[in-house]
């Protein structure tokens, strides 16, 4: 049932980490599963041919060295901590690395902050498909810091060793900022695009008598698009519509007053700034314009 174009799938999910096929057992016993589909992978590692992964007893889903090339570069950033920036020669240090970083309206491939500056990041991974046109929107109407590094090059050359795949995310891979795409992709960024559908807002404080100490909270809530991103674990089958997200809120007198003059739902320019939540950052609203 194994069909010959996946002779290069030379790596396999094992107790969720990727693996590369010489670090597996010989056949069934390596235990793995495909990064894509998540199905059930057997090690062929003969004397003969190129060790490679298959799937067992099902079809090949001809998308699994597409997403182990797409996770393997987000574990090296995770890993390496650095990377080198699409206008810069040298390595810049990065710190508070998350994979799939929750932004407001999108999710980004991997969230940062440069170690020297405190500036936030996001780095997206192009294999087979790059920054889109709706998630370019986004990103330019938060006025957020986004880079793409272009690993379709690596990709169609067929070779997936790690060494290749960090010397690629790092250094040598093309890579641009998110604006000089714009030209490329002729996106056009209207008006409505740097505004949000603020659906309500919540400010309580407190004493929580479970933990013997005082307490505040303030969340925005805000309907955004469902992103239909599938992951290793699960495909998605179908998915539609806008659901609630629930952004922190600084806890303001003149931020809570504007907001109290709203009419909900309304639209809303947000102001944006990276802070330190729960001990990791994440978009924290500051400020709104109607």
């Amino acid at each position: 049932m194994c069909r010959d174009d996946e002779i290069d799938l030379s790596y396999g999910l094992k107790d969720g980490s990727l693996v590369f096929i010489d670090e597996v057992e010989r056949g069934l016993e390596c235990e793995c599963l495909c990064p894509h589909c998540g199905g059930k992978l057997i090690a062929r590692k003969g004397e003969k041919n190129k060790h490679h992964f298959a799937h067992y007893q099902v079809e090949n889903c001809g998308k699994g060295v597409e997403t182990a090339l797409h996770l393997l570069a987000k574990q090296v950033l995770q890993e390496e901590e650095c990377i080198r920036l699409p206008d810069g020669e040298d390595l810049e240090l990065l710190t508070a690395i998350e994979i799939e970083r929750r932004r407001l309206g999108y999710v980004s491939d991997v969230g940062a902050v440069f170690l020297e500056t405190g500036e936030e990041i996001d780095i997206e991974i192009k294999v087979t498909h790059g920054i889109d046109q709706e998630k370019l929107d986004k990103v330019l109407s938060k006025h957020a810091k986004m880079m793409e590094v272009d690993l379709s090059g690596l990709f169609s050359s067929g070779e997936l060793t790690k060494e290749e795949v960090k010397q690629a995310v790092i250094m040598d891979a093309p890579r641009y900022w998110a604006e000089e795409l714009v030209e490329e992709m002729k996106v056009e960024v209207i008006d409505d695009c740097d505004k949000s559908l603020v659906c309500g807002y919540k400010a309580v404080s407190g004493y929580s008598h479970k933990n013997q100490s005082n307490f505040e909270f303030a969340a925005l809530y805000v309907l955004v698009k469902q992103d239909g991103r599938s992951s290793p674990n699960y495909q998605i089958q179908g998915m539609g519509g806008y659901v609630l997200d629930e952004v922190p809120l600084k806890m303001d007198e003149d931020l809570l007053a504007k907001l109290d003059r709203l009419s909900f739902p309304a639209y809303a320019e947000l102001f944006i700034e990276m802070t330190y939540v729960k001990g990791k950052f994440k978009p924290v609203v500051t400020g709104i314009a109607s």
